[in-house]
């Protein structure tokens, strides 16, 4: 293993990084060499506070001991095991232990390693669930502007950022894209779910009048838009969206890849706001992101559905070769009992109103916009610098990292996401140290 220094110049020319500035990142490159709890460590032995749980998945703190020795254990057992065809008893019990935790009659769990992985799995799913009932016109999916689902070509298709898909052509044809939520004029500074807004459902009946329900899959969205900056559901939002889809035979898929298991201070996103959906896609906390996963949890008259044909035929032709992995199922196993054991989501719950209130401390101090938030999730929306978007929230997120503290620079917006075992203390700290950069921006 290569020691925790910076790269030498070779290494850094050979690693190609994601959604990264790589010339700018490589001149003066931040290397991450250890995390522990609540903080990383740089290869110089400065901590930094992580306030966005790495990227939104962390729930439970860094290198937690359980989830650490299960992966150890599992690694030197079974390291890994083929899902055609066959399987490990990890993956049935990880799928039954999180059908116990869902809502509703989310009964049917398929695995994947990404988030980006279970939106391409949900949506064929989707697709595949209409051809199963004789209703195979129904082609087209419906997403949301400002929605981001991922990097595969689904996802890109019904996700609503243009930036994302100017460099690849043509994706998938049959999408179609309702409003954003998110309205400055009208929900500056709400707490929580903005009071105004349900009118924005309706735009889901004008697209179904104008395609026609019978061409109509599945629509998709975020319980909440997190990468484009925590752009919360008005009140009564979603219910009209379930209530539509109900009423033209249209499935509702949840990407749940952010605020489930325990962002929103509940299971999922679905249990907070009272909605079920049909599909709901999962990543990230799955497993306090200390091993790729991705899950996709189906209702049971979706997956009944596609339970036909010869018995040993293969019902749903989709799958990876890393599907239910035995290193993923182990981490998920020992995360879902650090929650349940921790009370993760309790303490989620707890801090969720002190974490508000600190939230909206900033109102009134230079640049700020706009404040956003929802359980333990905050943006910090700064004005922009004209002509060139983004530049001041990465400038407070360099800033801050200067200081010893980790947030997440989304467009013009600071973005926050702690992992959920934040202390007030902690939460005093991160606020306090956007408070004492914000003046210092340009």
């Amino acid at each position: 293993m290569s020691s925790p220094t910076v790269p030498t110049q070779s290494q850094l020319d050979a690693y190609w990084m994601p959604f990264t500035s790589n010339r700018r990142f490589k001149q003066n490159p931040i290397i991450l060499a250890g995390a522990s709890g609540m903080h990383y460590q740089l290869a110089d032995g400065t901590r930094l506070l992580d306030g966005t749980a790495g990227l939104w998945c962390v729930n439970a703190g860094h290198c937690h001991p359980r989830i650490t020795e299960a992966i150890r254990a599992q690694a030197g057992a079974l390291d890994y095991a083929p899902s055609f065809q066959m399987g490990h008893h990890g993956a049935f019990e990880f799928a039954e232990r999180l059908k116990d935790m869902a809502p509703a009659d989310l009964n049917h769990v398929f695995f994947t390693n990404s988030g980006s992985e279970s939106v391409d799995t949900a949506l064929k799913i989707a697709l595949a669930y209409h051809r199963a009932r004789g209703e195979g016109g129904r082609v087209r999916l419906i997403g949301r502007e400002r929605g981001y689902h991922g990097v595969g070509f689904g996802g890109i298709s019904v996700g609503g950022h243009a930036g994302h898909r100017k460099a690849f052509g043509n994706l998938l044809q049959s999408v179609d894209h309702i409003g954003h939520t998110y309205d400055k004029s009208q929900m500056a500074f709400s707490r929580g779910q903005p009071d105004w807004g349900v009118h924005m459902a309706e735009e889901l009946a004008r697209k179904i009048a104008l395609h026609d329900a019978s061409t109509i899959a599945a629509v998709i969205v975020e319980p909440v838009a997190g990468s484009t900056g925590v752009l919360v559901p008005p009140r009564g939002y979603l219910e009209r969206l379930r209530a539509i889809c109900d009423q033209h035979g249209i499935l509702l898929i949840f990407d749940e890849v952010i605020t489930a298991f325990g962002r929103l201070t509940t299971g999922f996103g679905a249990d907070y706001f009272g909605v079920h959906p049909d599909i709901v896609t999962t990543a990230k906390g799955l497993t306090n992101g200390a091993v790729p996963m991705g899950a996709v949890l189906v209702r049971d008259h979706v997956h009944d559905a596609l339970m036909q044909g010869p018995p040993e035929s293969i019902e749903f032709a989709h799958g990876y070769t890393y599907s239910g992995h035995p290193l993923a199922c182990a981490a998920g196993l020992a995360t879902l009992d650090v929650y349940r054991d921790e009370a993760v989501f309790a303490r989620a719950a707890a801090i969720a109103p002190y974490w508000e209130q600190a939230a909206h401390s900033l109102k009134g101090l230079r640049h700020v916009a706009d404040i956003r938030n929802i359980g333990v999730l905050a943006a910090i929306e700064l004005d922009g610098v004209p002509g060139k978007p983004g530049k001041r929230a990465y400038e407070c997120h360099l800033k801050c990292l200067e200081r010893g503290v980790m947030v997440r620079a989304a467009g013009d917006s600071v973005v926050l996401s702690p992992p959920l075992i934040i202390e007030r203390a902690q939460v005093d700290e991160l606020f306090g140290c956007i408070a004492e950069v914000l003046p210092t921006l340009g």
